[in-house]
């Protein structure tokens, strides 16, 4: 009798599961020997980590779309919530209930594992068959519209952000080496040590002063297009390096991020370019 047991897949576009590295994502066949201990607890999670495997590989085409529309509707959700949440809490108030919503999407996500060994993962399982995933507008995006709020409205400003922002950076760095190491991750959008270096990041930003040139425009107007195009070109980069023979550096995360971003800054510009020629195509951003 054969136990199977997954510690991690990522879900190709060709419908087949492949490793997303070498130490926490391989599919292990263990025979179980006769008489042998398997814990009930161990049983019933390697069932169920199978069946969601299997499922996810039927339904790659709804996933894609649900990937590519993501980022508008998670940003359409947070912006509604935060919205009527201030009709009725204070900045403060509605700032704490994000951190609070932040931390509990945690053990959706990358603390997956973690909720695992805590027993509390069934209601984030079924959270995520009905949204997919909590990196939405509810325990993620939620926190940083009313942040962003709250500096508009307060003008408020941390001390040695930059220096913060790389201290946070450092313990964001060991946070996600242990979790690949010790744990099970689902994915690396929530993480603890993001939120604070996110905060120091955006309040340091805010501080400078920089003089008014083109290039700063065209930063402004294209960072909403780099926004909703770059969920499509992480699902075509892969299609495109196997098109070429170089599929492997597509599990190269470093390589994937600068690619994606190149790619979607030169479409940016491209559309941008093609806006001075083409009027109509400014109401697309």
């Amino acid at each position: 009798m054969w136990g199977v047991y997954l510690v991690g897949r990522e879900l190709g576009l060709d419908g087949t599961l492949r490793p997303v590295d070498d130490k926490r994502t391989s599919l292990y066949f263990t025979q179980r020997r006769k008489g042998g201990i398997w814990a009930a607890s161990n049983k019933a999670r390697v069932e169920r980590l199978t069946e969601r495997a299997m499922n996810q590989a039927h339904t790659v085409p709804s996933t894609s779309v649900i990937t590519v529309s993501a980022p508008i509707n998670h940003c359409a959700v947070a912006v509604v919530l935060a919205f009527v949440s201030l009709h009725y809490l204070s900045f403060k108030k509605a700032l704490i209930l994000g951190v609070v919503l932040y931390l509990v999407g945690l053990f959706g996500d990358a603390w997956y594992g973690v909720g695992v060994d805590l027993s509390i993962n069934a209601p984030y399982d079924f959270y995520r068959f009905l949204f997919n995933t909590t990196r939405d507008g509810l325990f993620f995006g939620y926190f940083f519209v009313v942040m962003g709020a709250y500096f508009v409205k307060t003008s408020y400003k941390i001390r040695n952000p930059f220096f913060w922002f790389f201290t946070f950076m450092v313990g964001l760095t060991f946070e996600v080496y242990l979790l690949r190491a010790y744990s099970r991750p689902l994915d690396f959008n929530l993480l603890l040590f993001a939120l604070p270096a996110s905060i120091c990041l955006f309040s340091g930003m805010v501080e400078i002063d920089l003089k008014e040139r083109k290039i700063y425009r065209w930063l402004r107007d294209a960072s909403l297009i780099v926004y909703l195009i770059h969920p499509l070109i992480i699902i075509v980069l892969p299609m495109i390096l196997g098109g070429l023979g170089l599929r492997s550096l597509g599990s190269n995360s470093l390589f994937e991020y600068f690619a994606v971003a190149l790619i979607s800054y030169a479409f940016s510009w491209i559309l941008l370019m093609a806006a001075r020629y083409l009027p109509f195509l400014k109401y697309l951003f």
